[in-house]
């Protein structure tokens, strides 16, 4: 039997709040709940999915759902305010990395020392999100702005920007970006938000990935480009077997793209399989007001 392109057990994320701390709301209950410390509140709780080869999985939910969260937590990426306290994620059948550390007292977000990654694991981890994960994510796009563009082209793609150039080309085309790729005094901060998603989808895709991961990925994109994007995506599934992991508010598209749907509400999956249409939006509730 073929092992899933993604299998997900038991996943959990906490966030530091320090609002908690200078009330003393989260004093002793913390601990006594979840067993994390002052201040941390476990925002996705434990959550269990798989992803088949070539399949698209939709993460939807409304806004703070945990969308982002379950996104960068899978690739053991979280923001610096938030820690995964729990889980394992199987890669094609190896641990893309095992059960992390528990939090410990005073250890908050600002910590440089983070606890995402075993160390016998950390080359293997390296290895597959540069050669074999394309991801494309929120706070990732925002700390690439003082890169010129071609300078992040070259960091996501350093041994396989010779093979990946056609492909790059072709991307480029496709998501209407000229000769951006290739500018070396175009920094991400001379472009807009949609053509940084590009560019970064670009980059993503043109690994040839065997996963791809991407938060909100056309929150900035028009609709004749997300189209393209959509297609690109398909096209990439279907031929190559590509698995997509997509967390997205936006239903309609999602409707389109997507296999199967993994809702969010309030950090807990709600639902999740091959949903209807109007299964999936009564739990966007007001939110489509």
């Amino acid at each position: 039997m073929d092992a899933k392109a993604l299998e997900v057990s038991g996943l959990r994320v906490a966030v530091f709040d320090q609002s908690l701390v200078a009330t003393g709301t989260s004093q002793g209950r913390a601990k006594a709940d979840t067993g994390l410390p002052e201040g941390w509140v476990e925002a996705l709780h434990t959550t269990d999915f798989a992803l088949e080869r070539g399949e698209v999985l939709g993460v939807v939910g409304r806004a703070g759902s945990g969308k982002s969260l379950l996104a960068t937590g899978v690739l053991a990426l979280p923001p610096l305010w938030a820690r995964i306290v729990g889980g394992r994620v199987g890669f094609a059948g190896d641990a893309l990395w095992p059960t992390p550390p528990m939090l410990t007292d005073g250890q908050y977000a600002t910590d440089e020392a983070t606890p995402h990654i075993d160390p016998s694991l950390d080359r293997a981890w390296r290895k597959a999100m540069r050669n074999r994960i394309g991801v494309v994510l929120q706070d990732a796009l925002l700390s690439a702005e003082r890169q010129s563009v071609a300078g992040f082209v070259r960091e996501a793609l350093p041994r396989r920007a010779k093979r990946a150039g056609d492909v790059l080309s072709e991307l480029a085309e496709v998501l209407r970006l000229g000769d951006k790729l290739h500018d070396n005094e175009l920094h991400m901060w001379d472009v807009s938000r949609g053509e940084q998603q590009r560019i970064a989808l670009a980059v993503a895709l043109a690994k040839k990935p065997e996963l791809l991961v991407v938060d909100e990925p056309f929150s900035a994109v028009d609709a004749s480009t997300t189209a393209d994007v959509v297609c690109l995506i398909r096209e990439q599934a279907a031929h190559s077997g590509m698995s997509s992991l997509v967390a997205t508010n936006d239903l309609a598209l999602a409707q389109i793209l997507c296999d199967r749907f993994l809702v969010l509400e309030s950090g807990h999956v709600v639902a999740q399989g091959e949903l209807e249409a109007d299964e999936v939006r009564a739990w966007f509730g007001e939110q489509r007001g």
